[in-house]
């Protein structure tokens, strides 16, 4: 089974999906992620319903290590490196998939 492995975190990187709706009456807030159409769009890039969860990255970037096959794609502002196993790097521009 494919996944990923945080091996530093990043300050302030969260998983954040839509947020909770329905319970603002018993003082439930929505939360969820900060860029509702962000989060949308990356996970339309990677073929996912649109509330799948994502990595929020707010001060710093965190650093993950891919087992297996798995897509990735950034959004916002964000650039990320591909470092692949026998060690070649390759740039990853925001709103791209890989």
């Amino acid at each position: 089974m494919a996944h990923l492995t945080v091996m530093t975190p990043g300050a302030r990187s969260l998983v954040q999906d839509l947020g909770f709706t329905g319970a603002r009456g018993q003082g439930v807030p929505v939360g969820g992620v900060m860029d509702r159409p962000g989060l949308m769009l990356v996970n339309a890039l990677l073929g996912n319903p649109p509330g799948t969860e994502a990595l929020e990255v707010a001060l710093t970037a965190p650093s993950l290590r891919a087992t297996g096959s798995v897509r990735i794609a950034l959004g916002g502002t964000l650039r990320g490196v591909v470092r692949s196993a026998d060690g070649a790097e390759r740039a990853l521009a925001s709103w791209t998939a890989t």
